[in-house]
């Protein structure tokens, strides 16, 4: 994807789980269906869950790449209205 190929960002490389997962799913409820949200976050349980969670909630990751740092961007389109229980 091109660095301008979304339309949020958000960036929990500070934040631990259970918390990065729920800034994600309160920032995507905030979106309209179709926007693309891009997240930075650290590799690892971070990555997995938010990635694993986010798809099982329908939405779709369109990509992720690792930066120099180890940590990791994610492309999330929204495709439908849920939150995560």
């Amino acid at each position: 994807m091109n660095s301008s190929d979304f339309d949020d960002f958000l960036d929990i490389t500070k934040d631990q789980c259970p918390i990065t997962f729920l800034k994600a799913s309160l920032k995507l409820e905030e979106m309209n269906i179709g926007a693309v949200l891009k997240i930075h976050l650290n590799d690892g349980e971070p990555f997995n869950n938010i990635s694993r969670t986010l798809k099982k909630d329908g939405q779709q990751i369109i990509s992720s790449s690792s930066l120099e740092d180890g940590s990791k961007i994610i492309y999330v389109k929204k495709l439908v209205e849920t939150l995560s229980e």
